[in-house]
């Protein structure tokens, strides 16, 4: 009989190590099916002592010890990934057991038994000095995936595998076939979308073959069974879904460099616009590079910036065409061009406004603003109102609701749209061209990946077609188009966020480096820089000078953000955070409510922490972060910290 201590992999369990007993053999990294809170869970196994051994523990215990139900998988993950984890969660002031939960796919635990695991063996230590650093490489798109077949053929020929990390489903179908050239026989795909049979059957193959290998997968199959990669890639660096939208909190990107660091692994990081994180380090030299990173985007493409001021002073009813883009249209048209327009927000317009007293018309449920749509409502949600009709919905919480409504202040009839959203230009160009074909590509009008790829293929095969589109469009947008133009992003511009500028300056490049004829923006703000560095493709003094607001104001890269998050009723929630506030006073924190307070009936609360880069992970505010009880949220270098 034996006494195992086992990690929970599970997200909502606060200890890191429990207690159970089991007659079977088990070793540290098996994974077990154990009882835990009445349900079945999988836990990983870290040690196992013989009863005779524990005895002292065994008499001395407060509770007893329950049974483990059966063994799941044996070496499935290795000494190196596990270490990694450690670090990983150690950074986000999480548990083991909840970082491993976000780390391993669900799949993957649930087929444990199915899948082929290799012993990890012995690694030599490499003197090569490049595998010892992360490197980065910053191109465009067509020049940094050539730079990826180099890689995996130079690793090829070192009888070693490449692991290249994309942050979606979606981008890894873009990679597959922008990489499929010469490599794609010794290639494996593997995503959260698989079907278990396909996962299965995919696992084994790749544990049982002998050649190196080349797999493009999410950053959760970094457990896959290869102990031979030489390269990780980390690919769109820049994306914002490396950063998990829940607890952990993980961020992929960090976890990876963790891993490679325990394996001797080169790193690569890549994109078209890096993060200002990685470009200062780069400089600092604590990153090396493939090549030297394209600080200037050309393009062969005729460029506008259209000031949009100017346009609507002329007249007498608002229209979010330009005459510069009504022409482009037009002769798109005439040439059999294609022609993609890029709108910021989804809907008629992101925000509606009382004309006399000024109130933002928000949502009922959390206070968020409401965003004014047209005829797309479910057949359920439909029901409820005429087929024409425009409704408010709310893209916090959901909440719709019919427009036709006063302000709640003034109890005013005049409520005036704001913004410009991706259904009021696709209507508009419907209205003045009614000929032409206009294709959608937003949230609204696409729910799955196969809708979006059937709308891309469509346009692609349409000479003269139009495409209105928001971010979510350069997912799948993997061919060059004639013509590119930015119908709105004025708004982006107002989100309070420290990296918006940089988000907004991925966003436009991404879009430039897709048009061969003409390139067009339109803006109410053409004094803002990031429109000049846009259309030059001056990334270096764009770096230049965030790095320097980064430091007048201490983000990141100088500093390390710690937000603590408290949601519940706002006397409570206010009283909690006061008393976080005088618990960390020594950490200089920052007491505030959320950018939109209210969401479904709850009020949130955050603490931000900005902790010098070096200091962090301090051992005394990690303690006291950790014994903060689980109704706080804690995001190390959140996304936003709003």
């Amino acid at each position: 009989m034996n006494i195992v201590q086992v990690i929970p992999l599970s997200r909502g369990i606060n200890k890191d190590v429990l207690s159970y007993f089991t007659s079977t053999d088990v070793k540290s990294g098996d994974i077990v099916k154990v009882t835990l809170r009445n349900k079945p869970a999988n836990a990983l196994v870290i040690s196992s002592r013989s009863v005779e051994e524990s005895k002292l523990d065994v008499k001395g215990s407060s509770f007893a010890f329950k049974k483990i139900e059966a063994v799941t998988s044996q070496n499935l993950l290795s000494r190196p990934f596990m270490l990694a984890v450690k670090k990983t969660a150690d950074y986000h002031t999480a548990t083991l057991g909840s970082m491993l939960f976000s780390l391993l796919p669900k799949i993957v635990l649930e087929q444990a038994t199915e899948l082929i695991t290799i012993p990890a063996p012995e690694k030599e230590t490499t003197t090569e000095s490049s595998r010892l650093h992360g490197t980065i490489l910053q191109s465009d798109d067509d020049d940094r995936f050539s730079n990826y077949r180099s890689l995996v053929r130079e690793e090829f020929a070192r009888g070693r595998s490449v692991f290249l990390c994309m942050p979606t489903s979606g981008d890894i179908k873009r990679a597959e076939r922008l990489l499929e050239k010469g490599i794609a026989e010794y290639s494996y795909i593997f995503h959260g979308q698989m079907k278990k049979k396909e996962l299965v059957k995919k696992w084994n193959e790749l544990a049982r073959e002998p050649h190196p290998v080349f797999i493009i997968a999410t950053g959760q199959f970094f457990c896959l069974p290869r102990h031979d990669i030489g390269t990780i890639i980390i690919e769109r660096e820049n994306s914002r879904n490396y950063k998990s939208q829940t607890r952990p909190y993980t961020d992929l990107r960090f976890f990876a460099e963790a891993f490679a660091k325990e394996t001797r692994t080169r790193i690569v990081f890549g994109d078209t616009l890096l993060r200002t994180e990685t470009v200062w380090r780069f400089r600092n030299d604590e990153l090396l590079e493939i090549a030297p990173p394209t600080l200037r985007i050309p393009t062969n493409a005729n460029q506008r910036i259209v000031d949009m001021r100017k346009i609507h002073k002329t007249l007498v009813k608002f229209n979010p065409i330009s005459p510069d883009l009504a022409e482009l249209i037009r002769i798109s048209r005439e040439r059999s061009e294609r022609l993609v327009i890029f709108a910021s927000r989804r809907g008629l317009a992101p925000l509606t406004v009382c004309a006399d007293c000024g109130k933002v018309v928000s949502c009922n449920r959390c206070q968020a603003p409401v965003v004014l749509h047209t005829k797309n409502l479910s057949e359920h949600d439909a029901a409820s109102f005429q087929d024409e009709i425009r409704f408010f919905m709310c893209h916090r919480c959901g909440e719709i609701r019919d427009a036709k409504e006063k302000c709640k202040v003034c109890t005013s009839w005049r409520l005036q749209t704001l913004g410009i959203g991706a259904e009021l230009v696709a209507e508009e160009i419907s209205a003045q061209f009614p000929n032409h074909s206009v294709l959608r590509l937003d949230a609204d009008s696409v729910k799955t990946h196969k809708e979006a790829t059937t709308v891309i293929k469509k346009f692609y095969d349409t000479p003269g077609g139009v495409l209105v589109c928001t971010e979510m469009a350069l997912l799948y947008l993997d061919q060059k188009v004639e013509n590119v133009a930015v119908a709105s992003i004025d708004s982006m511009f107002g989100v309070p966020d420290f990296r918006i500028r940089e988000r907004i300056l991925s966003i436009l490049i991404r879009l430039r480096t897709l048009a061969v004829k003409n390139f067009l923006i339109q803006t109410r703000n053409t004094e803002e820089p990031v429109f000049t560095f846009a259309e030059k493709g001056n990334l270096i003094d764009f770096y230049r000078q965030e790095i320097i607001d980064r430091e007048t104001y201490d983000y990141p890269p100088f500093t390390v953000l710690i937000k603590i998050s408290l949601s519940g009723e706002k006397t409570k929630v206010e009283e909690a955070m006061s008393r976080v506030g005088e618990f960390l006073k020594e950490y200089d924190v920052s007491l505030y409510p959320a950018f939109t307070p209210m969401a479904r009936g709850l009020f949130t609360m955050h603490a931000l922490i900005k902790i010098g880069r070096a200091r962090w992970v301090e051992p005394s505010l990690y303690e006291k972060l950790r014994s903060l009880p689980l109704a706080f949220r804690i995001a190390v270098d959140p996304e936003s910290i709003l």
